[in-house]
């Protein structure tokens, strides 16, 4: 979210003097109407952030549009306007209102929909927070197409995921299945049994001692020891498959950390740099062939290393590097 840092600052200013005019709820109704607009409405942002129209003519806009706003929300416009930081005024409606939700003895959930929240979703959401947390939950919506349909509802460290892609996902292949099923019985056995627990993922583990042949041959090693037999590199089609190839130590450091400090689920463990499996198999030998496409291989995966790298890590190895020095020490 542009801004988080500002937009917490704002936040909390808005809250204390909407406070003193005992306005705090009002201008919270006002921050989540702000943000279910800021979220169908994309021109509106670009309005904000655009440099060339001056600053006045940007507040005004915002008023106009929340002509109906208590006073103390326009006087958040207007503190934003005169700090020139208007481009922010979505981030700190978020941040309002989970603050606001804090002073509440509420706990602010974030619920991701493919459309804006109808009332009828509203009350199927909530119903399932109250699942998840005995806490008062404070509903804060954000749209993403992507998800198809259905919704994804984050408390904390707790996700529950009810969207058409994840189903999609879900039902892919065995692997995809016991995956997911696995990471719901570690957090279900957490609330059972009252357990702190981490979840971390990895992506494309390769480095010293992999295994080159069987099942669970890994894709490096693999490609290497085909070369050495002066065999040609097996792809399961399309070859344009993305990975994240991350070395066994950048993963053995993260999941030191992780265990130190890491807390729920999340933790993704690789390098933000990709390569499509034939971008792999070039590096190594261009002797190459192609098998059929396999049920629930996925053409690429998002990395989600933010929480990893909030606990201080950072990958360090480079895999072009490594093949480079594995090819010289085989002599291919």
């Amino acid at each position: 979210m542009r801004g988080t840092r500002a937009a917490l600052r704002y936040a909390k200013a808005t809250l204390s003097f909407a406070q003193e005019a005992k306005a705090s709820e009002a201008v919270a109704k006002d921050m989540i109407a702000l943000g279910v607009l800021m979220q169908e409405n994309d021109e509106l942002q670009t309005v904000l952030e655009n440099p060339i129209l001056p600053v006045a003519q940007k507040e005004s806009a915002l008023k106009a549009i929340f002509s109906g706003a208590c006073p103390e929300t326009l006087k958040l416009f207007s503190l934003l306007a005169e700090n020139n930081r208007l481009a922010i005024v979505a981030a700190t409606a978020e941040q309002y209102v989970r603050l606001y939700a804090q002073t509440q003895g509420e706990i602010q959930a974030e619920v991701t929909t493919a459309v804006p929240l109808s009332p009828v979703l509203e009350k199927l959401v909530l119903e399932k927070a109250k699942g998840l947390t005995k806490d008062k939950v404070q509903l804060v919506n954000k749209v993403d197409p992507a998800i198809i349909g259905g919704f994804i509802l984050q408390i904390g460290d707790t996700q529950y995921d009810a969207s058409v892609v994840h189903h999609a996902w879900y039902n892919a292949s065995p692997y995809a299945f016991s995956k997911a099923t696995n990471t719901e019985f570690v957090i279900n056995y957490s609330k059972w049994f009252n357990l702190d627990y981490a979840i971390t993922y990895f992506y494309n583990a390769y480095g010293p001692r992999e295994i080159n042949q069987g099942q669970y041959a890994t894709i490096i090693a693999k490609f290497l020891s085909q070369a050495k037999k002066k065999q040609p590199l097996t792809i399961v089609k399309p070859g344009t498959q993305k990975r994240n190839f991350t070395h066994v130590e950048d993963i053995v450091n993260g999941l030191y950390l992780v265990g130190l400090r890491g807390k729920g689920d999340g933790y993704g463990i690789g390098s933000d740099k990709v390569f499509s499996i034939q971008e792999v198999a070039n590096l190594i030998s261009n002797n190459q062939v192609f098998l059929p496409s396999r049920l629930g291989n996925r053409n690429s995966a998002e990395l989600k290393t933010s929480k990893t790298i909030s606990l201080g890590w950072k990958p360090k190895k480079n895999l072009e590097a490594y093949i480079k020095k594995e090819l010289e020490n085989k002599k291919l």
